[in-house]
């Protein structure tokens, strides 16, 4: 048994998307950590950084990174217009799904 998602960590392009990042914390219901943008060239530097000697391992580079990066958090902010929004695609999502 897996446990429960307590969070989304968005990376890559998508952090840049504010009103993006906002609604899906707001429509899952889970808080959002955007960053960062870069983060496939950060894995590519850290892989390279591990070879290289300068991490002794995948944790110290992964506390590095997470150090040295900013990141925005989201937090849902529910509404009478999402609760709204969310029941009509129930509605639409149980037709084609049963």
């Amino acid at each position: 048994m897996s446990e429960p998602t307590t969070g989304l960590h968005i990376v890559g392009g998508g952090p840049q998307n504010d009103y993006l990042n906002q609604v899906t914390s707001t429509v899952t219901g889970l808080p959002v950590l955007a960053g960062p943008v870069e983060a496939t060239a950060i894995g590519n530097v850290v892989v390279q950084a591990i070879r290289a000697g300068r991490f002794k391992s995948l944790a110290e580079a992964r506390q590095h990174v997470a150090k040295n990066s900013s990141l925005k958090k989201f937090v849902p902010c529910p509404s009478p217009v999402w609760a709204k929004t969310a029941e009509r695609y129930a509605a639409i999502e149980a037709r084609y799904l049963n």
